[in-house]
């Protein structure tokens, strides 16, 4: 039978359970969440207002990520709710995985549970059958995330490269010479803002638009892309992007910088800053240091909105970038794509185990699993 996830789903406000100060540290023992791709945000040695019911399914009522949670844990925002079963014939880790499979990207800066996500249906068999099918998922998805953890640590790699070469981007230990963003950029700049509904077409005929979901980490993701008219995309010329680009994301996970490395002829952007280096070889480095911590500290403290917090671009004029000499530079260059080469097949790994658990996917909720 189909039931609305709002039939086997409770929520519940995070408000008890925000998190109070942000000074984290790997020797405390709460970790904090947020429903956004990062999901991990650090410890907190804080001991109230800590959520311990679970499992639960963590959920962006913004972007409408999600993670399934089984230990306890605090929230850093308010704009999430915490999902959890109405009753014991739900089996909460099947409805996570029934969630993964609809199909629906946010347009607007809205709420979405309530009014819309909610109301989606689901198959729901009977208990027994809901434990089986989650039980194969979490054997194929057991691959999959372990090697996303290894890909994980060549990241960690590059940026201790990063760190080692040139040291804290806000701290500047080494004493470079400091530039602003805005000095070393030919633009920076929003791109479209509003809804694109009206334009968008299939991907024969359309453009590919980026948005704050394609931002993955350190890459495009573009399983969800979507395409607008050739006519829209052309009157929209502030919003076009081009290889070099570093695109920011704007709100969700606030400050994640991306290169465009031109896997396009063409493509435009939605609600995403747009950084186009002087130097376009300077790319990655001015990426580096726009995701490194301390910076992604210091744009959040310039980020407006009463809820979901919203960066304001023209901070982002302000974010100081070092100057090596352009050879140190091209040396940092050189180890990212080495990095970069052996993380390929990891990303290769990946995709195959993905396609496996969407194939899984699709046959359990197609009643062939079990």
């Amino acid at each position: 039978m189909l039931v609305e996830l709002n039939d086997v789903l409770d929520y519940v406000q995070p408000t008890k359970y925000l998190v109070e100060s942000t000074d984290y540290s790997d020797d405390f023992e709460t970790p904090v969440l947020t429903a956004g791709k990062s999901f991990l945000l650090g410890y907190t040695n804080e001991k109230e207002g800590i959520y311990s019911e679970t499992p639960v399914i963590i959920f962006d009522d913004f972007t409408t990520s999600f993670h399934f949670v089984d230990f306890p844990f605090k929230v850093k925002s308010s704009a999430l709710k915490i999902l959890k079963r109405k009753n014991d014939e739900v089996d909460i880790k099947y409805v996570y995985y029934a969630m993964s499979r609809i199909q629906f990207e946010p347009e607007l800066h809205k709420r979405y549970w309530i009014s819309k996500y909610s109301k989606f249906q689901i198959p729901l068999p009977p208990l027994a059958t809901q434990k089986k099918i989650a039980d194969i998922l979490d054997a194929a998805d057991a691959h999959r995330q372990k090697t996303k953890q290894l890909l994980a640590k060549y990241d960690e790699l590059a940026q201790s490269i990063f760190l080692e070469m040139f040291g804290d981007p806000v701290t500047n230990p080494k004493g470079w010479v400091v530039k602003s963003l805005k000095d070393v950029s030919q633009r920076i700049n929003v791109g479209f803002v509003g809804t694109c509904d009206p334009f968008y077409t299939d991907k024969e005929n359309g453009i590919p638009m980026i948005r704050t979901g394609n931002l993955g980490e350190g890459e495009l993701r573009l399983d969800k892309l979507k395409y607008v008219t050739k006519d829209f995309h052309d009157k929209q010329k502030k919003s076009q992007i081009f290889p070099g680009d570093i695109l920011i994301a704007r709100h969700g996970d606030n400050g994640k910088a991306v290169v465009y490395e031109g896997v396009f002829d063409q493509a435009n952007t939605l609600n995403i800053v747009i950084v186009t280096p002087k130097k376009r070889d300077h790319s990655f480095f001015i990426e580096y240091i726009l995701n490194s911590s301390s910076v992604r500290d210091y744009i959040q403290g310039f980020t407006g909105g009463a809820t979901q917090k919203v960066i304001n671009t023209k901070a982002l004029y302000h974010v100081p970038v070092f100057q090596p000499n352009h050879d140190q530079i091209m040396e940092f260059n050189q180890a990212l794509n080495s990095i970069k080469k052996s993380s390929n097949f990891l990303k290769m790994e990946i995709l195959m185990a993905e396609d496996l658990l969407n194939s899984l996917l699709q046959k359990a909720f197609k009643g062939e699993l079990v």
